[in-house]
C-alpha cells in the first residue's frame, strides 16, 4: 500500500503546473473521461466547461475551448452543443482538416517516431489514403 507524499502534493496538479510553466498548452478532455456518446445533454456543461474551469484554476490562466473526445468518438448532438458554446473538438478519425471542416469534428493524422518524412508529407497532402490501403496500414 502506497503512502501520500509528505508534505502532501497533488501529482497531477504538479505535472500540469510544470507542463504549463514550460510553455505547453493545456487543453480539456472532459471531467470524467466517459464516452461522450453516453453522456446526456444535461451533463455537457459539467463535463466540458467543468473540466476547463478546473484546468484554469490549476494553471491560473484561460484554457481554450478545445477538447479531444475521450475514446475519440462523438455524435451530432454533442458536436452541435459544443459548436453553439464556442468549442472546437477532435476525435481519432484520420484525415486532413480543411478550412471547411466542421469545428467540432476536426480530423487528425497520427505522427509517430517511426513515421518517415515521405509518410509525413503524404499525410499533409491527404495522399496517405492510397498508401495506407496499399500497405494495409492505418496511421
Amino acid at each position: 500500500q502506497g503512502r501520500a507524499p509528505e508534505p502532501f502534493y497533488d501529482p497531477l496538479k504538479t505535472w500540469i503546473d510544470s507542463a504549463h510553466a514550460r510553455g505547453m498548452e493545456i487543453l480539456s478532455h472532459t471531467n470524467t473521461h466517459r464516452d461522450v456518446r453516453d453522456i446526456s445533454a444535461d451533463e455537457y456543461e459539467q463535463e466540458f466547461e467543468g473540466s476547463r474551469r478546473v484546468l484554469e484554476e490549476i494553471v491560473g490562466a484561460e484554457v481554450p475551448r478545445i477538447v479531444a473526445y475521450p475514446k475519440g468518438r462523438s455524435h451530432e448532438v454533442v458536436r452541435t452543443w459544443l459548436a453553439e458554446h464556442g468549442w472546437h473538438a477532435f476525435g481519432t478519425r484520420g484525415g486532413i482538416t480543411m478550412h471547411t471542416s466542421p469545428v467540432c469534428d476536426i480530423e487528425r493524422n497520427g505522427i509517430r517516431t517511426e513515421t518517415t518524412w515521405q509518410e509525413f508529407l503524404l499525410k499533409l497532402s491527404d495522399g496517405i489514403k492510397p498508401f495506407e490501403k496499399m500497405r494495409g496500414l492505418r496511421f
